[in-house]
């Protein structure tokens, strides 16, 4: 591709004075599942720390543009408690097989394929980990992540917890957009341009290039971290959206929003949602809905935290953390 991912990265990591944060500790297994439609979607796994007894397992859902080494510090925490971590990359991203024929490209043809994905992971090397199982997704994997749970996941199977960090409920967008936005979407994607770059974006991260500015963290140590794993290998880079994947993400926007109209008052399951209370890329309101529809779920601001909550400076994520704790200390 024309766009060079590792000098993007490398000129990122110049706009911080600080060193990138610690990794986190490398998985003990990383493994490819073959799919039917000739996706392959790759996963890691961490087993628990030498010496603790197995808790359960943690499903750890990344959000869109994400891969699983940016976790590895959460990670280490969770396995340092004694919990199993297992985290898929999506299709189309990460090391997972991509979509479009620019690598560069964040294409989904439908969110309900990476659903199906999941449902092929949970029947196949996620069966042979600990119960009980908690589900943690972040952003799109938040949303994914339940809409798994309500749509795909028999009531015997379901995850003990659910934790949502900034889950994409909603899109963030003023209000007229936000009415033009999906119909245009879907049009794009009806005449046939749905693998073409949206407004705005492109080969290079929509969240712009450098530190200085960016809508998801306040912590330059773990922003920096980022850009050195791209730098290390590009293949992990993901750019923009293109008009498809807007699409298939207001589709799927709607039929979370009917899932939780039609199963939400049944699900008997505790639901933990972070909340970033100055985040600018997913809709707050929406999220606030979403803990009213749920009979077990609790709402918990992080004051001042951006978008990836859990890649925030200690003191911000501090919250989330304890709120996480508390959450896997009450299965």
């Amino acid at each position: 591709m024309d766009f060079d991912a590792v000098a993007a990265a490398r000129a990122a990591l110049a706009s911080v004075t600080v060193p990138p944060a610690p990794q986190g500790p490398a998985a003990d297994q990383a493994d490819l599942l073959d799919r039917p439609d000739g996706m392959v979607i790759r996963y890691l796994i961490w087993h628990p720390a030498p010496g603790m007894p197995p808790r359960g397992t943690v499903l750890l859902l990344q959000g869109r543009g994400e891969f699983v080494e940016k976790y590895a510090e959460l990670a280490g925490w969770l396995r340092a408690a004694g919990w199993a971590v297992f985290a898929p990359d999506w299709r189309g991203q990460g090391r997972s097989g991509r979509l479009a024929p620019d690598r560069a490209m964040g294409h989904l043809n439908r969110f309900d394929d990476c659903l199906d994905d999941l449902d092929a992971l949970a029947a196949g090397p996620l069966a042979g980990l600990p119960r009980p199982l908690v589900m943690l997704g972040h952003s799109m994997g938040g949303h994914l992540g339940m809409r798994w749970v309500l749509e795909r996941v028999p009531a015997v199977a379901r995850p003990a917890a659910v934790i949502l960090s900034a889950p994409m409920i909603d899109i963030r967008m003023p209000l007229p957009a936000r009415r033009l936005v999906p119909p245009l979407a879907r049009l794009m994607r009806a005449r046939g341009r749905g693998m073409t770059y949206a407004p705005g974006q492109g080969p290079g991260r929509a969240s712009g290039g450098g530190f200085a500015g960016n809508r998801l963290t306040h912590d330059p140590a773990r922003w920096a971290r980022e850009q050195a794993l791209l730098a290390a290998d590009p293949a992990l880079h993901l750019g923009g959206s293109s008009w498809g994947w807007l699409a298939a993400a207001f589709d799927s926007i709607r039929d979370l929003e009917r899932a939780v109209i039609r199963a939400g008052a049944g699900l008997d399951v505790p639901v933990t949602l972070l909340q970033g209370g100055a985040d600018m890329v997913v809709d707050p309101v929406a999220q606030s809905r979403l803990v009213a529809r749920l009979p077990r779920a609790r709402l918990v601001v992080v004051p001042g935290a951006l978008h990836e909550i859990l890649m925030e400076t200690d003191e911000i994520q501090a919250p989330a953390r304890a709120a996480i704790t508390q959450a896997l200390e009450g299965i």
